[in-house]
């Protein structure tokens, strides 16, 4: 049966009536799933390229961002000249070609980097703009088309609630999003590369697109899908309706019905609603990972509260919508957020100094830490965007246009939000004074909205007074004023730091740990996690039992050299270089640290001299080493950028670990160190591995004095093109600090834990690999 004879079958009226209603609400499902996959699959061929950094975050986001917000505002003016199921399945199918274009685009940049005389930020920039605005563009035109539509299949049924159908088109998304999230962030990229993932979101959007395809031929659904089987005669008149929205109006002095709320207005509110949810995303994940650390579970928890919130927020909004005057509920929303916004601080320390929380598990903490902060502020803001596109409908002259700019303007409030969030607000005035005066800029929108000011007027005095107390000098606030700010968690207890800066990548502090005539001693913390101790007294004191490990191996490999070079990812506090530098005052040592406020501390307050020989690198360490003269040659590098909650993934793979032996000279040595249990043995196993596809001679030590014990542990791998003399170490340990060689036996279990998984740039699950380890972890 040909298309022809398909399209002249008479209707069915239970897939009419039925069956096709739901259809939009599983394309806004489907395609928010497909996208927020796509940012979190681009994130990694990003990082395959360009490293990990906050640029590549910053232009994966802002991107897909820009392009959604093009296609969202393309997508409203394309739904309202023709919308249909034609239409849709042709955006369906045509996303699912974008897709298949950045498969062809990523393949070819293995080979070739876009402009290369440019500045590394740039280039990143760049290659993120050819590879996803198309498909992002593309899948931004489904969320008017799918809106469009549900109001379409609405008036045709004659139950026009135009507030509830956008909420539930928007709570679908959202729901989509959730499970986009989840399941690439536990599942996808656990058990499928990154382009198996692109394929998979590309088959998704084919089928879906040829479903909907075949089911608007069956039932003869015509481009202007005006169709009802209960009601046939009424054709003609609901062609009108469908551009009209049923709208509370009021009449002004000479008579004439003008709306209730201007459509500027409305694009104003989205714009900030979106901004605002982008700014709670972005601030409750770093105030998270300040407490628990940076893993895949605070990220992951932190990304499906705001959604779960967002749903909620949606759903409920969209019920508000339908009542009468609903602007009416705007200025208290906004008020109630602006409370829970305030209350994201004082929850969170809260639940930091509870005990209970301490006797549940790592994810555990985390998760019930980020629901009892983050999502209550995204219900509430979620809230707004069904009753503002209601408002919005009531002055437009037709539905799909309005929906198409003011998704287009959320897009570019979320767009702006992440990226000011991200490079300017936390650099400038920190987490917490962040969040302090988005709670004011909140209740001022409240206070602006509302027709009871005095109310919104004495809680943007009270929030000033907050904010005064927390940004103003300890000396000169009362004591008891100074406690029950820091009780709250609206200060951080500052007193015995020496240094306490956040930045864009984490909370940066520095405290003394031992001050004598022998010994200063200086602690370095990054989040929850010490990174480093340095005696600024005695640069030879290595207080970390893989440093004793390193410096054994650095010995014998360096043994005759009175000028090594040697690399180290990661700066921390500079110990082992430092140590280098003292022992062999003739090495040239380069370094290369993502976050310039770490190299900061150590400058300011770790001792670390300005006019060092120790030459550091800012920026992300497979950035820079890519970007060294072939000729640059090394007696070692040093892998010392891996903790037990977070592993740079980019840093593990096959392809990186070529990018070092490049630069390596032949009788040099690769040393890293990685955190993992040795009963899980997942992640040193795999590390294990991929490092013996590139290097003949591979060993691994623990630093256990005695024995390899089925506890977290740190383990050091060397690789290298020249054996090392081991021959102590078969016996057992000789002395402190030798930790024990790992026997064949010993790698022969790891290989099989891991399932001899090699770490490529296109399947590198490092996050799940280590996911049974810091489910044991505990951090107070």
């Amino acid at each position: 049966m040909d298309i022809s004879q398909i399209a002249k079958k008479k209707p069915n009226p239970f897939t009419l009536n039925h069956i096709m209603p739901c259809f939009p609400y599983l394309a806004a499902f489907l395609s928010q799933m497909v996208l927020m996959t796509l940012e979190l699959v681009a994130s990694r061929l990003m990082g395959s390229h360009y490293g990990n950094s906050l640029y590549t975050w910053a232009a994966v986001i802002g991107i897909i961002l820009f392009g959604n917000s093009l296609g969202s505002y393309w997508g409203g003016i394309i739904a309202e000249r023709n919308p249909s199921y034609f239409l849709l399945a042709r955006f369906l199918i045509l996303s699912a070609l974008g897709c298949i274009f950045v498969l062809i685009l990523n393949w070819l940049l293995g080979s070739w980097i876009p402009f290369p005389w440019m500045n590394w930020p740039l280039q990143i920039f760049i290659t993120a703009f050819i590879l996803f605005t198309l498909p992002s563009l593309l899948l931004g035109t489904l969320t008017p088309l799918t809106a469009k539509l549900a109001l379409t299949h609405s008036i045709c049924s004659h139950k026009w609630h135009s507030g509830i159908i956008l909420g539930n088109i928007f709570a679908w998304g959202a729901l989509g999003s959730i499970v986009g999230t989840l399941l690439t962030g536990f599942l996808f990229i656990a058990i499928l590369g990154s382009m198996q993932i692109l394929f998979l979101i590309t088959l998704i959007l084919i089928l879906l697109g040829f479903l909907f395809l075949f089911f608007a031929l069956f039932n003869q659904a015509h481009p202007n899908l005006m169709l009802s089987n209960q009601h046939p005669n009424q054709h003609e008149n609901n062609t009108e309706s469908l551009s009209v929205e049923p709208s509370y109006k009021k009449l002004d002095n000479t008579g004439v019905s003008k709306p209730i709320f201007s459509k500027k207005i409305s694009y104003l509110v989205a714009f900030l609603a979106a901004s605002t949810l982008m700014m709670i995303e972005f601030l409750g994940g770093r105030l998270l990972s300040r407490y628990y650390g940076n893993s895949i579970f605070s990220w992951t928890s932190n990304i499906s509260f705001i959604l779960v919130g967002i749903t909620i927020g949606y759903f409920i909004g969209g019920r508000l919508a339908e009542k009468q005057h609903p602007e009416k509920f705007l200025s208290p929303l906004f008020g109630i957020a602006s409370i829970l916004v305030l209350t994201i601080i004082v929850n969170m320390n809260f639940f930091w100094t509870s005990p209970w929380p301490n006797q549940l598990s790592l994810p555990w903490q985390i998760l019930l830490g980020s629901m009892f902060t983050i999502l209550f502020p995204a219900i509430a803001i979620g809230s707004i965007t069904p009753i503002n596109y209601k408002l919005a409908l009531q002055s437009a002259p037709t539905a799909a246009p309005i929906i198409g700019s003011l998704n287009a303007w959320a897009i570019v409030g979320s767009f702006c939000g992440t990226l000011l969030t991200g490079f300017w607000f936390i650099a400038t005035l920190g987490t917490i004074q962040t969040l302090l005066a988005l709670s004011l800029v909140l209740a001022i929108i409240c206070w602006w909205l509302s027709t009871i000011r005095p109310v919104a007027t004495v809680w943007i005095l009270l929030l000033i007074g907050i904010i005064g107390i927390s940004v103003t000098k300890s000396s000169f606030l009362p004591r008891e004023a100074l406690d029950c700010a820091q009780t709250l968690g609206l200060r951080v207890k500052t007193d015995d730091l020496l240094f306490a800066v956040d930045s864009p990548y984490q909370y940066v502090k520095v405290y003394q740990k031992e001050c004598n005539p022998a010994h200063d001693v200086r602690v370095l913390a990054l989040d929850s996690l010490i990174h480093g101790f340095i005696d600024l007294k005695d640069p030879s004191d290595l207080r970390y039992d893989y440093e004793h490990i390193y410096q054994n191996l650095t010995r014998r490999y360096l043994s005759g050299k009175e000028c090594p070079k040697a690399f180290f990812i990661g700066a921390g506090s500079y110990t082992f270089p430092r140590w280098m530098l003292y022992q062999w005052p003739k090495s040239q040592i380069d370094v290369a640290e993502i976050d310039p406020v770490v190299v900061a501390a150590n400058r300011l307050a770790l001792g670390f001299p300005q006019n060092t020989p120790i030459h550091t690198y800012i920026g992300d360490a497979r950035g820079t080493i890519r970007n060294l003269p072939t000729t640059t040659k090394y007696d070692l590098f040093f892998g010392d950028a891996f903790n037990d909650l977070s592993v740079p993934w980019h840093l593990t793979t096959l392809e990186f670990i070529r990018m070092i032996k490049n630069h390596l000279n032949p009788d040099g040595a690769y040393l890293l160190n990685v955190i993992d249990n040795y009963d899980n043995g997942k992640l040193v196993g795999a590390s294990y591995l991929t490092l013996r596809k590139v290097f003949p001679h591979v060993y691994v030590f623990c630093t256990n004095p005695l024995q390899i014990q089925n506890i977290r542990d740190t383990f050091i791998l060397l690789a290298s093109d020249v054996p090392l003399n081991i021959h102590h170490w078969h016996s057992g340990p000789i002395g402190y600090g030798d930790g024990v060689l790992l026997e064949p036996q010993n790698l022969r279990y790891l290989a099989m834990r891991c399932g001899n998984l090699v770490l490529t740039d296109n399947y590198a699950p490092v996050e799940n690999l280590l996911a049974p380890v810091v489910r044991k972890r505990k951090l107070k």
